[in-house]
């Protein structure tokens, strides 16, 4: 096929990508609530980095922030929140996460578990009187999948500077409150499901020993205008766009660079909100890694109104280890931890830590 006619093809079918991206908006909006199990962040290094995470989200943790890089990993991956505090002086609060995810070539695939409890606390009647125990309870289910649309229509080239994503995300909702004694038992279910649509573009430069790539994400979180049940509760209709630049430079064996410096930026509720939700949302982070093993991340996040504004810290610390002949079934595996502390509601800080174990094979 002669160039010129690859050319205009690839051409015209992102500019198809384009319009059906610009199409999602469109939709009818709706006013503020989301269930806590959907909005919880699950991973210690998005926190750790104010929250700016939808240009640079990469194996499971694109399930939350953004499917549509969900292909642009390589091999498979698990990420496990065996800890987590996010309100330190209530030690009757715990959450717990799980998530996982891996490519098939240009299609990828991730899923994301989210548990959330509140056991045993004290009901207090007008009178300030112990009147019953209050228990909660509720589950996030989110199902995502996204596709590298150039290498999936065939562009011809081994090597993609420009690489182009869109992919979606169906989420689950189960809640289950249970209160006894007041006067007798009382249990109440809620439940709700949607969908998020995401899109990323990713440019990389190899210029001598330094690799620079800029990514570009836009993603719409409840797309659908789903309610929760039984109290028609609507769920909040908000995009996000942000941008990310990464830069790489050095080699060392057996590492993959000797330092990169990543700074990603988030805003929020820009193209699709509510009648009645007029606050844009900021996040900024910055990371500095060492040889791929250890990293140190600052952010901050804020919003229009001055509601809250708070900045966040974070770690990282792992390694990558051959365990199999080069461009093997099953050649790397990579563990790590990372670590956040970021404010809480309550004015103390709340720490969270991720197990991420990665495998790498073709």
């Amino acid at each position: 096929m002669p160039n010129s006619i690859r050319i205009r093809r690839l051409a015209s079918s992102i500019g198809t990508l384009a319009a059906l991206l610009l199409l999602l908006p469109s939709l009818a909006l709706s006013v503020r609530y989301d269930p806590s199990v959907w909005r919880i962040v699950p991973n210690a290094d998005a926190l750790g980095m104010g929250g700016a995470f939808s240009a640079v989200a990469e194996g499971p943790a694109a399930v939350r922030w953004n499917p549509a890089s969900l292909p642009f990993q390589s091999g498979a991956a698990l990420d496990i929140v065996p800890y987590v505090r996010p309100t330190p002086s209530f030690d009757y609060v715990w959450f717990t996460s799980s998530a996982g995810s891996i490519d098939f070539g240009s299609v990828g695939v991730g899923a994301n578990v989210n548990y959330y409890e509140v056991d045993d606390i004290d009901g207090v009647d007008a009178n300030h009187q112990r009147h019953g125990v209050f228990d909660w309870s509720n589950i996030g289910v989110l199902i995502g999948a996204g596709v590298d649309l150039l290498d999936f229509l065939g562009s011809g080239r081994e090597y993609q500077p420009v690489r182009i994503g869109l992919g979606g995300t169906f989420k689950y909702y189960l809640a289950d409150d249970y209160f006894s004694d007041f006067p007798g038992d009382y249990v109440a279910s809620a439940h709700g499901w949607d969908l998020d649509f995401g899109s990323l573009v990713r440019i990389d430069r190899m210029a001598g020993e330094t690799f620079t790539q800029v990514s570009g994400a836009w993603t719409v979180e409840n797309v659908l205008d789903r309610k929760v049940q039984p109290d028609d509760l609507p769920v909040t209709r908000v995009d996000r766009l942000g941008l990310a630049t990464s830069v790489s430079t050095g080699t060392a064996r057996f590492f993959p660079y000797v330092l990169r410096v990543r700074l990603v930026g988030d805003v929020s509720g820009i193209l699709v909100t509510p009648d009645d939700w007029d606050t844009t949302v900021y996040n900024a982070g910055a990371e500095l890694d060492g040889f791929g093993i250890a990293a140190l991340r600052i952010g901050w996040a804020s919003d229009s109104h001055g509601d809250f504004h708070g900045t966040s810290f974070g770690a990282r610390l792992g390694n990558e280890f051959p365990v199999g002949p080069a461009g093997g079934l099953f050649d790397r595996l990579a563990v790590r931890v990372d670590f956040a502390s970021v404010p809480s509601d309550i004015g103390q800080r709340a720490e969270y830590f991720t197990l991420a174990i990665r495998t790498g094979f073709h």
